[in-house]
């Protein structure tokens, strides 16, 4: 059972068994007993009836004592007998009617008026039982309901696009599922004013993006209004900036294919990840060359897992691309490959190095964010998304990446990738 299961029982089973204990003590403490009229009539019916076998036995002295003695008892029953004719016996008024020498005696029994005491002794109970159950209540509705307000609040605030309302605090010192609750509130708020701020800010960076070779379109175009000898120049450099955009819009609606999980309608097929890798680093190294890079392959020759094609080439590619565009000229970038083995699964690790400016260490985890570069790569083209595109690619077939300093310099990306179960 849960915490709050046991709460709410013990909150109501300790009102119940309170309301109980209050009833006991009063009943037997302060001698508040409940309502027993039936009992008042047995006594008063005793009492006549004890009367009239003394009255029969001739015996008034006796009859006498028991009136003193009945009018002392607990039961303050009133006993009277009067002597009538022969002739008036009968007639209902009185409790009982003796014959005795010619004379008729008539017994009567009568109780006290309770008056105004009357109320309490009858009521008294039942006005406990609904102050205690009322308290009960209104505890229990407190208890239950005031945390409800309280997320039905911060919920609406989130409604209404509000997403630095916190609850957590508000649940006081309370260790039950609904404060546990309230946590996850508050969690769940956090992610989405991350998001709104991860939003906003991808806003501002694309139309940036986006303004940056308008402007340069535009630039050209204006100069060959003024110069239509430059035609061919200008028709150059618009074709290279629409070339960009095309570049820059298609980077964007890979990630937000990423983020939207677009890709869990992707197959995946058994693929040796190396032959991949091993494609793309010649790709890269051809490439290099202009660079006097060299891009070397080294580690396992094979690694086969089920996996999507398309992602893991679209994450390897980005990363080896973007080693390729920070290292120095004339160095190497290296990419190995190693099998990692645990207890319950194999995985492969790719590490990708190269011998650039690298990343300050404050800069690490950021460089995953979208249009982030780092503050050396002004003289590198590029947009910033393609190791966020990687991060994304690779995280969603349960892989990680992640990126380190080299102590020479440099930056090194780690990518592990999950096989299959260890046998």
């Amino acid at each position: 059972m849960s915490r709050l299961f046991w709460k709410v029982f013990a909150l109501v089973w300790v009102s119940i068994a309170g309301l109980i204990c209050a009833l006991i003590l009063l009943t037997n403490v302060f001698r508040i007993q409940p309502p027993q009229f039936e009992i008042d009539l047995r006594k008063k019916e005793f009492v006549a009836e004890l009367a009239a076998a003394l009255v029969r036995d001739h015996n008034l002295a006796a009859t006498d004592t028991l009136a003193k003695a009945a009018m002392q008892s607990e039961s303050g029953v009133r006993l009277t007998v009067d002597k009538l004719s022969a002739t008036a016996c009968g007639g209902g008024q009185y409790d009982a009617y003796v014959e005795a020498d010619d004379i008729c005696y008539a017994i009567r029994t009568t109780l006290p008026d309770p008056g105004t005491g009357k109320f309490a002794y009858l009521f008294f109970p039942f006005l406990l039982d609904a102050v205690g159950s009322l308290i009960a209540a209104a505890a229990l509705a407190y208890y239950l309901a005031g945390p409800i307000v309280t997320l039905r609040d911060g919920l609406n605030a989130l409604a209404h696009g509000d997403f630095r309302i916190r609850i957590g605090d508000r649940f006081g010192g309370r260790q039950d599922e609904i404060s546990n609750l309230g946590l996850d509130f508050d969690a769940t708020a956090s992610k989405l004013q991350a998001l709104q701020d991860v939003q906003q800010r991808l806003y501002h960076d694309v139309s940036h993006e986006l303004r940056s070779p308008l402007s340069r379109i535009q630039f050209a175009i204006g100069v060959l209004r003024q110069n239509p000898v430059k035609l061919e120049a200008m028709l150059t450099r618009i074709d290279r900036e629409i070339g960009r955009l095309d570049l820059l819009v298609d980077e964007i609606l890979t990630l937000a294919k990423l983020d939207s999980g677009y890709t869990s309608s992707f197959e995946e097929n058994k693929i040796d990840i190396i032959d991949i890798l091993a494609a793309i680093v010649d790709d890269a190294a051809f490439e290099a060359k202009a660079k006097e890079v060299a891009v070397v392959l080294e580690g396992v020759q094979s690694f086969v897992c089920d996996i999507n094609g398309e992602l893991i080439y679209r994450a390897l590619e980005n990363v080896v691309r973007n080693a390729v565009k920070y290292t120095s000229p004339g160095t190497s970038v290296t990419v190995s490959a190693a099998l990692i083995e645990s207890q319950s699964r194999k995985s492969l690790r790719i590490c990708v190095r190269d011998q650039g400016y690298g990343v300050p260490e404050e800069e690490l985890g950021r460089i995953f964010e979208p249009f982030q570069r780092g503050a050396d790569a002004a003289h590198v083209s590029g947009h910033g998304l393609g190791l966020t595109i990687a991060r994304r690619a690779i995280e969603i077939q349960g892989g990680k990446i992640v990126a380190q300093r080299n102590d020479d310099g440099g930056l090194t990306v780690v990518i592990d990738i999950p096989g299959s179960p260890a046998v």
